[in-house]
């Protein structure tokens, strides 16, 4: 058979809500600092991400929290207990690496579980097949269902789907979902893929350069995020630099409130995509552009419009919208900016998002224009 166990495990005292803490936890590696003062708390049968660009972190949290890594400083705790000092054997934790290390299981007791394994991840059939005859979702299936074989309190995953295709991947995405919901085990796994974190987690943990920048919901981080590094790599940003001219910060054709910014200061704004509206009617909105490119996303179409001044900027609309508005590429079209945020820096909290009226440009004063 192809499963084995990753670790033989003992049971820790449990803890009612929280599952695993970290507390001001430190990493380094000779002068390198990989983790810096972090603190996160992971609730018991919450399925979490921790997200970040490459060097930012993530996997030294994991593989300090499944004990292959010590902390420098801080403590990380599992179920109420301190586990620094703790040995991998004893942390009940199962992890699965990105390569999937397949091996054989040699026991003899374990048929009932490898049983029950078999048909609650669909590889009935497939017992007694080598690693080599199996797909890449297939060996990820079994990867992850031989760290679950010993029943561990916490399921740990470093990059769990990043070796396969783009299709496979998100049948996994799908997948691991399902799985969670039905046995309940604390997850956590880390990924450098947005759209996957915010597809699967309860919660994500955003990580830049060893620093945890924000804990939420993948909705919070989204629509809330805590700085500008969250805003620019959760999805997709506009970002512009107005400078302040006559009380009105101005790039192009686009105005926006000079937000007390001086003469001739800019300032940074960002927008979502969604964020503008979009209408064939050039008559209907208050700028004017030309749609220079559609790309196909699925269920949404996304738009690069070309204002006269040369400045670009990205749209999303629904395959319905765009049909029904008969859009095209080179169509003239009018298009308004509903919200925006003023960003302040990486390190900086943002302020609520902005609105601003349809028709009417700002004033020096900043009122008019801002809802």
């Amino acid at each position: 058979m192809i499963f084995d166990i990753t670790y033989q495990l003992s049971k820790l005292s449990t803890c009612s809500h929280v599952s695993i803490e970290l507390k001001n936890v430190t990493k380094k590696f000779g002068e390198t600092t990989a983790v810096n003062n972090v603190t996160f708390s992971v609730k018991e049968g919450e399925l979490m991400a921790l997200l970040g660009p490459s060097g930012g972190g993530k996997t030294t949290v994991l593989r300090m929290i499944a004990g292959l890594e010590m902390p420098t400083a801080g403590d990380v705790f599992i179920r109420g207990q301190r586990v620094n000092d703790l040995s991998v054997q004893h942390r009940n934790i199962a992890f699965v690496f990105q390569n999937y290390a397949l091996v054989k299981w040699k026991r003899a007791d374990v048929k009932a579980r490898v049983a029950e394994l078999l048909n609650l991840f669909g590889l009935e059939g497939l017992e007694r097949r080598y690693p080599h005859q199996l797909s890449g979702g297939q060996r990820q299936r079994v990867a992850i269902a031989r760290a679950l074989a010993s029943k561990p309190g916490v399921l740990l995953l470093d990059e769990p789907f990043g070796a396969v295709d783009a299709k496979i991947r998100q049948e996994l995405r799908e997948w691991l979902v399902t799985l969670h919901n039905e046995l309940n085990v604390t997850t956590i796994f880390v990924t450098h893929d947005q759209e996957e974190a915010l597809e699967v987690s309860n919660r994500i943990v955003i990580f830049s350069r060893g620093v945890l920048e924000q804990v939420g919901s993948p909705r919070e981080v989204y629509e809330q995020p805590a700085n500008e590094f969250v805003a620019r790599f959760i999805g997709v940003m506009n970002v512009l630099e107005p400078e302040v001219h006559n009380g009105v910060a101005r790039i192009g054709e686009l105005e926006f409130p000079p937000h007390g910014q001086a003469e001739g200061q800019k300032l940074r704004i960002g927008f979502r995509p969604y964020a503008v509206q979009i209408s064939s009617d050039v008559a209907q909105h208050r700028y004017r552009a030309v749609l220079r490119r559609t790309f196909f996303l699925g269920v949404l179409l996304r738009v690069e419009l070309e204002l006269p001044s040369g400045l670009v900027l990205r749209a999303r609309m629904t395959k319905e919208e765009y049909a029904q508005q008969g859009m095209e590429d080179g169509k003239a079209v009018s298009f308004q900016i509903r919200q925006y945020r003023v960003l302040a820096g990486d390190n900086a909290g943002l302020p609520p998002e902005g609105e601003l009226s349809d028709q009417a440009a700002p004033t020096v004063s900043g009122k008019l224009g801002v809802a």
